[in-house]
């Protein structure tokens, strides 16, 4: 690995062990505070930026669109249930291997 490779690797595992020491740091912070810590928002930059701030509206979906997925996540399941069905009665409907009778000889088939 190039001297470059190897200093750039170096500054990443720095940053992520100071962004790991924030998020500790924000934890114990939130411990401390009790109540007053679950309305606080914690904010982490890396490199100096910081994203852009979200407002609940903007990251909940409309109510159709939670209304859609429910049905679909219903749908799936209730389709998983009838193959589940499905393949039990078709194991039930299968029918078994016949056994085999005795070998045939020269003498039964004169």
């Amino acid at each position: 690995m190039t001297k470059l490779a190897a200093d750039i690797e170096d500054d990443v595992e720095v940053e992520a062990e100071e962004i790991e020491l924030e998020a500790e740091d924000a934890e114990m912070a939130d411990d401390a505070e009790g109540d007053e810590a679950e309305d606080a928002e914690v904010v982490i930059s890396i490199g100096g930026e910081t994203p852009a701030p979200e407002e609940d509206e903007e990251a909940r979906a409309p109510e159709w669109v939670r209304d859609l997925r429910k049905q679909y996540r219903e749908e799936k399941r209730r389709a998983k249930e009838l193959e589940q069905r499905l393949a039990q009665v078709e194991q039930r409907n299968t029918p078994g291997v016949a056994p085999l009778g005795q070998k045939p000889t020269l003498e039964k088939a004169d």
